[in-house]
């Protein structure tokens, strides 16, 4: 099972997340000097009744499904999965929703990854999710990326088109 569209995006005012090659974004590029960066399992304020954390990152070649019968692995040469899990919680009296589309892989060169689609996985990745009221629930987002890459020249962005929510940045290590 292969897992890597080959549609390529571009920035707002709709995303697409069916793609994992990098894309340059001059804006986020440019900004990220000044941001505030959330280290590894601290919760970052998305909103007044929404936080996420990141619990950790790690490299992967593949990603099991059907029970470890099947395998997704990256279309692209070279290349690998960085998969970070987060967990999002929810303190609102009303059922939140969460996609792997609000999320986004950057480089401190300025590249930008998309999620890939991961789809029947062993684990759970986020794909569209809806978080209920006063719960939160963890899950895993996987960026395709070249092969020699190292975890701690990304941080991973979460930004949402609400105007109530904040885009917030996640170290990783």
């Amino acid at each position: 099972v292969q897992a890597s569209p080959d549609k390529s995006t571009t920035q707002p005012p709709k995303k697409d997340n069916s793609s994992s090659k990098p894309q340059k974004t001059e804006t986020k590029k440019a900004e990220t000097g000044h941001k505030k960066y959330i280290s590894l399992n601290k919760y970052g304020k998305v909103s007044k009744k929404m936080s996420i954390k990141v619990n950790n990152a790690g490299k992967k070649a593949s990603i099991s499904c059907g029970n470890g019968y099947l395998a997704y692995k990256p279309d692209e040469d070279n290349s690998i999965y960085i998969v970070v899990n987060n967990t999002v919680k929810n303190n609102s009296n009303n059922s939140k929703r969460i996609e792997s589309s609000d999320f986004t892989l950057c480089s401190k060169g300025g590249e930008n990854y998309v999620p890939t689609l991961i789809v029947g996985a062993d684990d759970n990745f986020f794909s569209y999710d809806v978080i209920n009221p006063k719960m939160k629930q963890s899950g895993n987002l996987a960026f395709t990326v070249p092969k020699n890459s190292k975890i701690s020249n990304f941080y991973l962005m979460y930004e949402n088109y609400d105007i109530f929510s904040e885009d917030i940045f996640f170290k990783l290590k």
